[in-house]
């Protein structure tokens, strides 16, 4: 995990409309830059930086977010291979606290095995292997699903 300080202190050093514009040509607009979205194709500009507070916004497509977030985009990378290409670029060193990424993810695979194992199991699987694995029956169910129609109502009968 990065810790928030670190995080903090990369959005001090770099500005989003920096690193955006490594991407998309900007122009300025008041406190704000637009330019074309690089999400989508469009010919009016509908993407908008705001500087103050490192964040982006696509009118036409709705993505949004942060630095963070604008060059995960950009780059299709994870969370923290983004914060460390951007780290690099503001000539920080990357401090990472607790286990590595992926034995945090077999720690909460292992969570959701065991909330999984502590649910019961669906009735209608427990009424399935009690019958066995039976042909359909004349209701085209397997295993007694569903009772047989009253005699009047059964297809075929008129």
């Amino acid at each position: 995990m990065i810790p928030s300080h670190q995080i903090a202190e990369l959005y001090d050093r770099l500005r989003i409309d920096v690193v955006a514009g490594d991407y998309v040509r900007l122009q300025r607009r008041g406190n704000r830059s637009v330019g074309l979205c690089p999400f989508h194709t469009e010919k009016t500009p509908s993407f908008t930086l705001t500087p103050d507070r490192n964040l982006f916004y696509c009118f036409g497509c709705q993505k949004g977010g942060s630095m963070i977030d604008f060059v995960m985009e950009m780059e299709k990378l994870s969370f923290p291979e983004a914060f460390a290409l951007l780290a690099e670029r503001a000539g920080m060193q990357v401090q990472h606290t607790g286990g590595s990424e992926g034995t945090e993810r077999q720690t909460y695979l292992e969570l959701y095995r065991r909330l999984a194992d502590s649910f019961p199991p669906h009735p209608a699987a427990h009424r399935r292997r009690r019958a066995g694995a039976r042909a359909p029956g004349r209701t085209g169910f397997p295993g007694g699903v569903a009772r047989p129609l009253p005699r009047g109502l059964r297809a075929g009968r008129r």
